[in-house]
């Protein structure tokens, strides 16, 4: 209720101080009483963080009230009720359990609080601000010594709390620059293997997009990360079910046609994340960078270079490798790329049909795809028409073979028109599918005989 008052701007802020003030006064009163009114206390505490929130966030406080929610923090931050945390908290040394540990701990609440006020204080007064930012700032001033308080704290609720910095580094890298800096061992070390305890590595990939100055500060802990999964691609005790390592990739991947990594630099962060991560985090980076430049009006010349060099660098690397359902899967996912929008026609060619000659199987390729090559072979029939003979033969050869007339004809015509020994393959591929059973091609051919 009171949250719904703050945001229909109904109460301000020294209604919401003397309110937050004797809430957390109760929580306090509550927790050292039965066990269920300790529960209801650290339900109270929360509430008393979300309220903070939802009043920062909704009515912009300008400096002088930024300054008694400041006050305010400060003695919560002081108070053991935060720091006392569930027994069984953090007994789990996976990612998914930091995850959810720094958003449900009362110190999650509360240190949440602290970065939302950090952030709004820094965009008042630094709105427009470029990368790099201010070494020091007022909200600096403000919120480190906090900061401070929080990681010298121990224990689960402590954990919790920490976590909470990787959901913010970002924006604390903004804010407290210089510190944060100078703090990133102590946050970040060992995090890949002990996210219980050094939770903010894995909280911040999970919860945070990729940005490519951040990742330049934060590339020795990737190239760890990644050298540190199993070399056999399956799922690391940290992160049963690869639950991070969606997120990782499409870090790595997008890190990569950025520019900011290429495959063959001396740490392998390339080579170690695509090889040794599970083909479904792989073929999930794929279709990201697909679905980033599918709604892109237009790409960067950066990203069309590089994203073809990452394309050959996993073309090369399944080149090496023997047959296996684990390849055929990820030349799967790589056939997202023939679809993305913005590549060069040659270049996307070029990869299509090395992708699709290494490929054994194929269940289906999507609408979006088929319109892609109907789109290519208008350009170069002879070329796109090597990719499609490749496809069809493998969906004919799978278990569950489906082909849609209004999918693949576009493509077919364009081959069929362009005459000689295209045409003739064409024909003969036309043949082949209403053998299987399509027999609605059988109008390609009565048209082609026109």
């Amino acid at each position: 209720g009171l949250r719904s008052a703050v945001q229909s701007h109904e109460i301000g802020l020294e209604i919401v101080s003397t309110l937050s003030r004797y809430a957390w006064i109760r929580a306090v009163e509550m927790e050292s009483a039965t066990p269920k009114e300790s529960q209801h206390g650290r339900w109270a505490a929360d509430a008393v963080s979300d309220l903070l929130v939802a009043f920062i966030e909704k009515r912009k406080p300008d400096k002088n009230a930024i300054g008694e929610l400041w006050s305010l923090l400060r003695s919560f931050v002081d108070s053991e009720i935060a720091w006392l945390g569930e027994p069984e908290a953090h007994a789990t040394n996976t990612y998914a359990k930091a995850r959810h540990e720094s958003l449900a701990q009362t110190s999650g609440h509360l240190t949440n609080a602290v970065f939302v006020l950090a952030s709004h204080e820094f965009i008042l007064q630094h709105e427009g601000t470029k990368w790099p930012p201010p070494m020091r700032t007022e909200v600096s001033d403000s919120v480190i010594p906090i900061l401070e308080r929080i990681l010298k704290r121990d224990g689960p609720a402590a954990f919790a709390a920490h976590g909470v910095f990787g959901q913010w580094l970002v924006q604390l890298l903004w804010f407290a620059h210089e510190w944060t800096m100078t703090q990133l061992p102590t946050l970040l070390d060992n995090g890949s293997e002990h996210p219980r305890t050094r939770p903010a590595w894995s909280v911040y990939v999970d919860s945070t997009g990729p940005v490519p100055y951040v990742f330049q500060i934060l590339r020795p802990w990737y190239a760890h990360h990644a050298s540190a999964l199993p070399p056999d691609a399956s799922d690391p005790v940290q992160d049963p079910g690869s639950q991070l390592a969606d997120d990782f990739a499409t870090h790595i991947i997008f890190a990569c046609v950025w520019g900011e990594c290429f495959p063959g630099d001396s740490d392998a962060v390339v080579e170690n994340t695509f090889n040794r991560l599970p083909v479904k985090a792989r073929n999930h980076a794929y279709w990201a960078v697909f679905r980033s430049m599918t709604d892109a009006k237009q790409a960067s010349r950066k990203v069309i270079r590089n994203l073809p060099v990452f394309w050959e660098s996993r073309i090369r690397a399944l080149e090496s490798l023997p047959p296996s359902a684990d390849r055929d899967e990820e030349l799967d996912g790589l056939c997202w790329f023939i679809a993305t929008p913005h590549l060069p026609t040659d270049v996307t060619i070029r990869l299509g049909q090395r992708t699709t000659k290494l490929l054994s199987r194929k269940s289906r390729i999507s609408g979006v795809a088929w319109k892609r090559l109907a789109a290519l072979a208008r350009k170069d029939p002879a070329g796109t028409f090597v990719i499609i003979e490749q496809l069809v033969d493998r969906i004919l050869k799978g278990e569950f073979v489906y082909l849609a007339f209004d999918e693949i004809a576009p493509s077919l015509r364009s081959a069929i028109a362009a005459g000689g020994t295209i045409r003739e393959r064409a024909l003969t591929l036309v043949n082949r599918i209403g053998d299987a059973g399509f027999d609605e091609f059988g109008v390609l051919w009565q048209e082609a005989q026109i």
